[in-house]
């Protein structure tokens, strides 16, 4: 007859640069008490973390309000945090057409639209390196006092066979 067993792991940390081993090994009996030669079995398993870090910093103007007419000026950053590569990673970033309008981006944006300014990639970001970019809006408008949010949207693409990370947002 045969016996199948189900066991579950959690992964607590990474096996990167390498791989670790799970081996599994068995020693039986016979009904008459006699034992049987043990078996084992192993199988190679590599555990890498993947993740990044999105930050968008307001550049200018940095200790005041701005004033309509003015060019204001975001730094956004990607960190790729993980042991995998990053091999897409598009950018979306949203604001109030009312009151903001793109000037200009580096690298520059692939599309823009009311109330969106996007690039399709601004990768690949290699595991533990960074990018960044810097993009350039006029106000249109005061927004009479009430603070206006403006946000950007990562979703990267990992390897096949590789862990996915999530879409992140910062404002």
């Amino acid at each position: 007859s045969v016996t199948n067993l189900l066991v579950n792991f959690l992964a607590i940390d990474s096996t990167y640069p390498s791989d670790t081993t799970n081996v599994a090994a068995s020693a039986v009996w016979t009904t008459n008490g006699l034992p049987l030669p043990p078996e084992t079995n192993s199988v190679n398993l590599e555990i890498v973390q993947a993740g990044y870090a999105l930050t968008k910093t307001l550049l200018t103007p940095s200790d005041r309000t701005a004033q309509v007419g003015e060019p204001i000026e975001f730094q956004i950053r990607l960190m790729n945090t993980g042991e995998v590569d990053l091999v897409v990673v598009p950018l979306m970033d949203t604001f109030n057409a009312a009151y903001l309008a793109p000037l200009s981006a580096v690298p520059p944006v692939n599309a823009s639209g009311a109330g969106f300014v996007s690039w399709t990639n601004v990768g690949p970001l290699l595991a533990g390196s960074e990018t960044s970019v810097v993009v350039r809006f006029t106000a249109l408008a005061t927004t009479h006092g009430l603070p206006e949010t403006n946000k950007v949207r990562a979703s990267p693409s990992t390897p096949a066979g590789k862990p996915t990370v999530p879409v992140l947002t910062n404002e």
